[in-house]
């Protein structure tokens, strides 16, 4: 499974957005409660830049539009966890975009100041986030508990171009 994260940068904060609740029967609502990034699943015949500028158009209320050659791959991880099939996450900053975020069905989104970032994030976040954010290129994997707590991580500087 592909998956992908979106964090708008500006003036020297980055956007976040809280998870709202899903009601839906067999909806697996990963990060609920959670602030993250912007993001979701990379579809079949979709690449994972598509994925993440529809992803971060819809979390942010249909406000931010950004363009592909805009997002700026930053991060690789694998994620293993035993209670679901390993994941690739791509992780994109983008400080080109226009728009204004807006809540939106799935997130509640707020700008924050790198040093105040919320504590109510995946724990894994810990470990990478402020590092994207100062501009180190990061990859890595990730290894979770069954009860989604960090067990693990191995995350180096990620040589791309």
């Amino acid at each position: 499974m592909e998956l992908v994260v979106v964090f708008p940068l500006r003036s020297g904060e980055v956007l976040l957005g809280r998870k709202k609740p899903r009601t839906e029967l067999n909806y697996e609502n990963l990060g609920e409660g959670l602030w993250n990034g912007f993001g979701g699943h990379v579809e079949k015949g979709s690449s994972p830049e598509e994925t993440a500028i529809e992803e971060l158009f819809d979390e942010t209320g249909k406000g931010l539009c950004c363009k592909q050659k805009d997002l700026q791959a930053v991060a690789q991880f694998t994620i293993h966890s035993p209670k679901r099939e390993d994941i690739t996450l791509h992780v994109y900053l983008v400080t080109e975009f226009s728009g204004e975020a807006r809540e939106s069905e799935e997130m509640i989104p707020q700008w924050f100041a790198p040093d105040q970032l919320p504590t109510e994030r995946w724990k894994s976040d810990d470990v990478w986030l402020n590092r994207i954010l100062a501009g180190e290129k990061l990859i890595g994997e990730i290894w979770f508990k069954p009860d989604d707590e960090l067990d693990h991580s191995l995350i180096i500087p990620w040589q791309k171009d």
